[in-house]
C-alpha cells in the first residue's frame, strides 16, 4: 500500500475520532439538537465512526496475513504481530486508565479480577453482582472489540492460508453476514447470559471488520480491479450520502432522547453504519490517480490528527462528562440559555484540550513504547 494511501487512512482515522466527539458532544446538548430543527436527527448516527474505525482496522490488521495466505509474502511472526499490538493498545489505554480513576473521573466498583478484566480489556465479557455496567473507561468497549479482533486474525490465517481469493473472499462474506444477523436479531435487545455478552462484541463488529478485511484480500490478489472501482468515486460517495439520508431519515431516535431507544431506529443504524463506513474507506485508500478527497485527508494537519487520535479517544469522553460537584466542566443543563455559538465554540475548546493531552500521551509514551516493542519483536 502506497505511503498516500497509508497517509489517506490517517486522515479517514481522525475524520473518525472528530465524528465520535461530536456525537458524545452533541447528544446532550439542546442547542445542537435544535440546530437546523433534525440536529438530533444527525448527531444521534455520528457514532458512525466506530464503525469506520473497525473497517480501517479490518484493511490494516489483516492485510500483512491476507499477503501471506495468498502467497505474495512470508508468513509474519506471529510474536511479532502481538508485542506490537499489544504496544499499540495498551500503554496508552493504561495511562488513561490510571489517571482518570486516580482523578475520580471513572469508577470501578468490583475486586481484583474485575479490575484485572478492565486492565486486559476483556471485561465486556464478564458481570457478576459487583461490576457496574459503568465501570472503567466507557468507549473502551470498542478496545475489547478490537483485542478480540487481534486474537482472531492469526486463527482466521491458519484457516485460510492457501486457500484460492475465491475462499477467502466466501468465509468474509460469511463472516459479514454473521455480524448483519446478529444486529438484526439484537436490535430489540441482547441476549441473556455470557453467550450474549459475547455476541455484542466482536461478532456484531464483524459487519464492519469483514469488509475491511476484504478490502485488504482484494488489494493484495487484485489490486488493479480494486482500483478501477474505487475511481469510480462519485458511485461510492453517493451510495455513502444515500444511506445517510436514509440513516437520518429513518433511523432518528424520537426527540431529546439520550440514545435510540427503539427498536426500528437502532435496527436501521445497525445495518446501514458500516455500509457508510466501507463507502467511505474506499475511495480514501484506494483508486488512481488520487482523488482531491484523498489529498484532502492526506493533509498533514489530518495526518497528525489521526496519528494522536487514539488518545483523544480515550480523554475526551472523560473531559465531556459532568459528575456532581464539578466547577471546571460545562454542564449541559446549564449551556440551555447560550448561543449556538458559544456551545460549539465550548466544544471546540474540550476537543483542544482532548487533542494536547492525545499529544502529550503520543509523544512522551505511545510513539516511544512502539518504536521499542519493534525493536525488541525483531531481536527476539
Amino acid at each position: 500500500m502506497r505511503a498516500q494511501h497509508v497517509a489517506a487512512l490517517d486522515g479517514m482515522r481522525a475524520v473518525a475520532m472528530l465524528s465520535v466527539f461530536a456525537f458524545h458532544y452533541g447528544l446532550p446538548e439542546p442547542k445542537v439538537l435544535d440546530w437546523g430543527v433534525f440536529g438530533y436527527r444527525v448527531v444521534a448516527q455520528l457514532d458512525l465512526g466506530v464503525e469506520i474505525f473497525f473497517v480501517l482496522s479490518g484493511l490494516l490488521v489483516f492485510r500483512p496475513f491476507a499477503a501471506a495466505a495468498l502467497g505474495d509474502a512470508g508468513a509474519p511472526r506471529l510474536w511479532e504481530y502481538a508485542v506490537r499490538r499489544a504496544a499499540r493498545i495498551y500503554p496508552a489505554y493504561w495511562l488513561a486508565f490510571g489517571v482518570l480513576l486516580a482523578l475520580g473521573e471513572i469508577q470501578m466498583h468490583g475486586g481484583v479480577l474485575h479490575f484485572g478484566a478492565h486492565l486486559a480489556l476483556v471485561q465486556g465479557y464478564f458481570t457478576s453482582a459487583t461490576n457496574d455496567a459503568w465501570d472503567g473507561i466507557q468507549q473502551a468497549w470498542t478496545l475489547v472489540v478490537e483485542v478480540s479482533f487481534y486474537v482472531m486474525v492469526p486463527l482466521l490465517f491458519v484457516l485460510l492460508r492457501g486457500r484460492s481469493l475465491r475462499i477467502h473472499l466466501s468465509v468474509l462474506a460469511a463472516l459479514t453476514t454473521v455480524g448483519y444477523v446478529l444486529r438484526i436479531t439484537t436490535a430489540s435487545g441482547p441476549y441473556g447470559g455470557a453467550i450474549g455478552r459475547a455476541i455484542g462484541l466482536l461478532p456484531l463488529a464483524l459487519a464492519a471488520l469483514a469488509p475491511g478485511m476484504a478490502l485488504a484480500v482484494l488489494d493484495v490478489a487484485r489490486p488493479e480491479a480494486l482500483h478501477a472501482l474505487a475511481r469510480r468515486r462519485w458511485v461510492w460517495w453517493a451510495i455513502a450520502a444515500s444511506a445517510f439520508a436514509a440513516l437520518v431519515w429513518f433511523g432518528a431516535p424520537p426527540r431529546y432522547t439520550a440514545w435510540r431507544t427503539e427498536t426500528g431506529p437502532e435496527l436501521w443504524h445497525r445495518m446501514l453504519s458500516p455500509v457508510i463506513a466501507v463507502c467511505l474507506v474506499v475511495p480514501a485508500a484506494f483508486g488512481r490517480p488520487p482523488g482531491h478527497e484523498r489529498r484532502g485527508l492526506a493533509h498533514p494537519i489530518m495526518v497528525w490528527l489521526g496519528t494522536v487520535s487514539y488518545g483523544a479517544y480515550l480523554w475526551h469522553q472523560s473531559l465531556l462528562l459532568v459528575t456532581p460537584g464539578d466547577t471546571v466542566r460545562l454542564d449541559p443543563y446549564a449551556m440551555r440559555d447560550w448561543s449556538l455559538g458559544a456551545v460549539l465554540l465550548a466544544g471546540a475548546g474540550i476537543l483542544a484540550l482532548s487533542l494536547a493531552i492525545a499529544a502529550a500521551s503520543w509523544y512522551a509514551l505511545e510513539r516511544p513504547v512502539q518504536q521499542l516493542a519493534r525493536r525488541f519483536a525483531r531481536r527476539h
